[in-house]
């Protein structure tokens, strides 16, 4: 509302019509931070597994903090005070590690806010994200660095496909292992995916859990719809799979349909990835590797190509990034013996050169 003195009104007017000229206008809204968090929620986050996370942090920690604020009103300040209140009194329960978040856990939290804000910013109900970093000490709130788990060599992870091979999971892990797919694309398969005539394997959905309940999404970016070769060892191991399920069906009385899940349960429902994930736990304390998680056969896969000599490119297009450089940044952790045949390929190719 414009109002005030003569010349107050007419600084207003101005200030008002300059908004609108250069399409900055923010319209005036009560809406709080907490009230604007919770529809943000509902009608911008799609992914299951994205939203458990951001909704455990907004409902956990940033209404409590911050949910009582005009959101036109939020201000750097209130943020870096709230950053600051709870590195020493932030945690919800007393778990044994003190009463202070760590800084691991309030760089998530920036993410999500920050996440949030970006979004009330493209919809113009305020006219600056309060959550972007002014100091340069600030950056510390900034996204994690991308940590690069554990991998196997190919000795090592020969070593597993061994004691694998004895689970009746194998055809899970084998799929993990010789396609680099995440574990909620394995356990997302349906038999119209795999194509053993062409020996493909086709990534259409991911399966992902909350709470109990299962939910059927897109890949996470549009170059994750991809099809994969099949290595002989995937595809006999896939077809030796296929063909216990038919005579199993067979004994139902039952056919076995396109649409039928290639991993499920006694009850023909999907694998759960979350249980996948707890028996590659176990093989890997069996083989005396427990710091390699079922994400860091993905990493593995990505490795041992690139060690061998294949493309970037080649590898960004199995994992399904959306970016080469991702992939480089993320998955090129070569070997050194690797880095020494480089270097003394190199030097051959000079000798020769004489």
């Amino acid at each position: 509302m414009i109002c005030g003195t003569v010349r107050q009104v007419e600084i207003q007017a101005r200030d008002f019509l300059h908004d609108i000229e250069h399409r900055v206008y923010i319209r005036p809204t009560s809406q709080t931070v907490g009230e604007y968090l919770e529809n943000w929620l509902e009608s911008h986050i799609v992914r299951a597994s994205v939203k458990r996370g951001y909704k455990s942090i907004v409902r956990r920690h940033l209404i409590p903090a911050l949910g009582h604020v005009r959101l036109k009103d939020l201000a750097h300040d209130d943020i870096k005070t709230y950053y600051k209140n709870a590195q020493q009194s932030g945690r919800v329960k007393n778990d044994g590690n003190g009463p202070g978040l760590s800084r691991r856990s309030i760089k998530n939290i920036h993410c999500c806010l920050h996440r949030a804000l970006s979004t009330a910013v493209a919809k113009k109900l305020i006219p600056s994200n309060p959550a972007n970093p002014i100091e340069e000490n600030e950056r510390m709130y900034e996204k994690p660095a991308r940590s690069i788990p554990s991998t196997y060599d190919p000795s090592t992870l020969n070593t597993f496909i061994a004691a694998a091979k004895e689970h009746e999971l194998w055809p899970e892990l084998a799929t993990s292992i010789f396609t680099g797919m995440r574990r909620g694309e394995v356990c997302g398969l349906q038999w119209r995916d795999i194509n053993f005539a062409a020996k493909t394997v086709s990534v259409c959905r991911t399966l992902q859990i909350e709470g109990g309940t299962i939910f059927i999404e897109p890949p996470k970016t549009d170059n994750g719809y991809r099809t994969i070769p099949m290595a002989e060892t995937l595809y006999d191991t896939l077809k030796a799979h296929q063909q216990q399920r038919i005579e199993l069906l067979d004994l139902l009385d039952e056919h076995l349909k396109p649409t039928d899940w290639v991993f499920c349960r006694y009850d023909f429902s999907p694998r759960r990835p979350n249980h996948l994930s707890k028996v590659f736990v176990r093989l890997t304390r069996q083989i005396g590797r427990p710091d390699v998680t079922l994400h860091g056969l993905r990493h593995t896969f990505a490795s041992i190509l690139i060690a061998q000599g294949e493309s970037v490119k080649l590898v960004q297009e199995l994992l399904g990034h959306y970016d080469p450089g991702f992939t480089l940044r993320t998955y090129t952790h070569v070997p050194t013996d690797s880095k020494n045949q480089a270097t003394n390929k190199f030097d051959e190719t000079l000798r020769e050169a004489d």
